[in-house]
């Protein structure tokens, strides 16, 4: 048998990390799935092959029984101290029933639920469920709309690392909520870090910013350059803004063709700007196939 599954599923700390990783990037095989399911169903007071199970339902998408295992978890009392390992599983039992419950995955929608599991993970630490409920708190969904808290909660999972939180934290700064306008602080300790870490909408904000020369100085070699990396990623503000730039040939030659399609992945996705401009390039005479 799998000996480091079987480690898992004694609570052992690294071995559930390493079998948690798996799970989620799908390279558990299946003798491994098999020998998880079979000790799920013969023990249901153990939390790691419960934990474990679920989380690759979960990962399978088959929510109905995903939920009974993962509040099985989460219900889970210790009779002693608990360990890192059963921490852990419990946290993230806490952060998926969050995710669930605020998706309505085969589940009555409950943004209270949601909230309940995600503070639980969050107060475990975890980036995920912080940034969910800064999330919440953001947009008033469940609870009072509180900037306040929401800045909290983006602050404690940017800390962590988490590209999500970091251009949440980025936002807020920008437009001055809750804290006073900086773009300084906007750009160098929130977009730029979440855009490293591949985030489109911070590759698009740091091109906006370099296109429009807000705190830094213009610059249309570097906003192309993050357009780019963004309209890869499908956001539809970066391929309208690449659409202008081959259109009005800023740091590019100037190409219609490129502008047209640009402007067409973009209006694809609904963004009105860019519907409009593929009209006048029409009304213009421009048709697809056409050279600059």
């Amino acid at each position: 048998m799998d000996t480091q599954i079987l480690l898992a599923l004694a609570g052992q700390l690294v071995p559930v990390q390493e079998t948690l990783s798996a799970i989620s990037t799908g390279t558990l095989s299946s003798s491994q799935e098999r020998i998880i399911k079979l000790v799920s169903l013969e023990q249901q007071d153990n939390p790691y092959a419960q934990g474990l199970y679920g989380m690759h339902l979960l990962i399978a998408k088959k929510y109905n029984k995903t939920v009974p295992l993962l509040k099985r978890v989460a219900k889970y009392a210790s009779d002693t101290q608990e360990t890192l390992a059963l921490k852990l599983i419990k946290r993230n039992a806490h952060h998926n029933l969050g995710i669930i419950y605020e998706n309505g995955w085969n589940i009555e929608q409950s943004y209270k639920k949601a909230f309940k599991y995600y503070s639980l993970a969050a107060e475990q630490e975890d980036a995920f469920a912080q940034k969910c409920l800064g999330n919440m708190y953001y947009n008033g969904r469940y609870v009072a709309q509180d900037d306040e808290k929401a800045f909290h909660y983006f602050s404690l999972a940017a800390t962590q690392g988490l590209a999500e939180a970091q251009l949440n934290l980025g936002n807020m700064y920008y437009h001055g909520r809750h804290v006073a306008q900086n773009y300084e602080k906007a750009f160098h300790y929130y977009y730029l870090l979440a855009a490293t870490q591949g985030l489109a909408e911070a590759q698009y904000n740091l091109g906006n910013m370099y296109y429009h020369g807000r705190h830094v100085d213009q610059n249309n070699a570097k906003a192309f350059q993050y357009f780019s990396l963004a309209a890869k990623k499908g956001s539809k503000e970066a391929q309208y803004y690449l659409g202008v730039m081959y259109y009005s040939g800023r740091h590019v030659a100037q190409d219609y063709a490129k502008a047209f399609q640009h402007f067409s992945l973009a209006a694809e996705q609904g963004l009105v700007g860019a519907q409009e401009s593929l009209k006048l390039m029409r009304e213009h005479g421009f048709q697809p196939g056409q050279g600059a």
